[in-house]
């Protein structure tokens, strides 16, 4: 394959490449890891963190901190970015004797107030990545990462022997773990955080009991995508949150995402302000409106099963055939989503089975469902539950009673679900 050409063509019409990197990095890398950094202050934990990895078992590896701020940012928000620059110098003196392991910044101090975001910074150095990668004409691989996470000592070793191992693969969510630290963060940070890890692991979990393919997390911190893959399906995007979910289901949708169990990112379990939505807000108003993290009710899952496992009969005999025998609130959302213009788009489109139910996720992607989930809670009465009791429904949906024999042990279940989640268990 022709790297330099491929980089080339997404570069020149999509790229946003910095001009802050001066010169460019000595080493050759094997992996770019991108860490976007807003705000931060001083990031010594989690450059230590991939230093140790690095000492670990070296694998050639460039690190690119994005230190960034909106053309509107505040003294404050200048001055902790000052602070990363100056921890991120300092760092680098420590490990300036260190062949394979480079740091370099990406100054992007002045992002237009409309677009400026983590999305707009992962993206500022995943196209620098693809640039390094072009000037060199070799596949590499893109990992994200976040400025208040830490990594596994094997972190750097699997990501580059998993994808020298799984050709095919475009790109991989990592498995994660938040720090359940009490003294740094208190038991209120940490009783919310587990409960949100709990949300995001059931809802996981729900979709693999569907036999959903694209049933795999989408956290920002804790994915790689191939640079080839990367370019092929039009880079990050620019969103301010959500940037994460939106570009793993893009490569999902027509491409191949695995999930990554044989390391471990350790996100910070922190309030944030830097996002409109996701972890840090979620935590942050969970405790201020003094309201209990809360997930996905699962008999919409289970209301949705039928209409999935009917995919094979549908294509068969056709949609009224097998109307009647799905959930009414099912029905009326697949008519508000005009399902049979879709369905028969898929058809016609398909030589095989296999074709049209590729087709079909494609319309019935992970967006599909996330709308799915909100118009049963809106409009068919099925409120979301707090993840312990989701966690119960799931134990009787898989007719299954391993696992923690009470649903009110938020942190014993949680590990339950890590443990599991690890070792690639489906229905436990």
């Amino acid at each position: 394959m022709d790297f330099n050409k491929i980089y080339t063509h997404y570069l020149d019409r999509h790229g946003h490449v910095s001009t802050s990197v001066h010169p460019l990095p000595e080493v050759d890398p094997e992996l770019i890891i991108v860490i976007p950094s807003y705000d931060e202050g001083d990031i010594f934990l989690v450059l230590n963190s991939l230093y140790a990895s690095y000492q670990f078992q070296p694998v050639l590896t460039l690190v690119l901190v994005v230190i960034n701020a909106s053309e509107i940012s505040g003294d404050g928000i200048r001055k902790n970015n000052d602070l990363t620059l100056q921890s991120v110098h300092q760092f680098c003196a420590k490990v300036k004797d260190t062949e394979g392991f480079e740091i370099k910044v990406i100054a992007e101090m002045e992002m237009p107030a409309k677009h400026a975001g983590v999305g707009l910074a992962r993206k500022a150095g995943m196209d620098h990545a693809v640039k390094i990668f072009q000037k060199n004409n070799k596949e590499g691989i893109i990992v994200c990462l976040d400025a208040d996470s830490l990594v596994a000592l094997n972190y750097l070793s699997v990501l580059k022997g998993y994808f020298e191992k799984e050709k095919d693969c475009d790109a991989v969510s990592i498995h994660f773990e938040h720090v359940l630290d009490v003294v740094r963060y208190g038991a209120d940070v940490i009783d919310t955080i587990i409960a949100y890890e709990l949300h995001l692991r059931i809802f996981i979990r729900l979709q693999k009991w569907l036999g959903l393919p694209y049933a795999f997390q989408t956290i920002g911190s804790s994915m790689a995508v191939k640079a080839s893959s990367y370019v092929l399906y039009g880079g990050m995007n620019k969103r301010k949150a959500g940037e994460d979910f939106y570009f793993l289901h893009k490569i999902g949708d027509k491409g191949k995402v695995n999930e990554l169990r044989e390391t471990c990112v350790f996100p910070s379990p922190r309030i944030s302000h830097r996002v409109p939505f996701g972890t840090g807000k979620a935590i942050g108003d969970a405790l201020k409106d003094e309201k209990p993290v809360m997930t996905y009710n699962p008999v919409s899952f289970e209301k949705l099963k039928p209409f999935i496992t009917s995919l094979p009969r549908i294509y068969e005999v056709g949609w009224h055939a097998c109307k009647s025998a799905i959930d009414p609130v099912v029905n009326s959302f697949l008519d508000e989503n005009e399902f049979e213009k879709a369905l028969e788009n898929c058809k016609q489109n398909s030589k095989s089975y296999a074709g049209f139910q590729k087709r079909f996720y494609q319309w019935f992607n992970a967006f599909k469902l996330m709308k799915y989930c909100h118009y049963l809670r809106d409009k068919g009465g099925l409120h979301d539950v707090k993840p312990t009791d989701a966690y119960a429904s799931l134990l009787y949906l898989s007719n299954n009673t391993r696992g923690p024999e009470t649903a009110t042990e938020a942190e014993k279940i949680l590990f339950h679900l890590r443990n599991i989640d690890k070792k690639g268990v489906i229905i436990f």
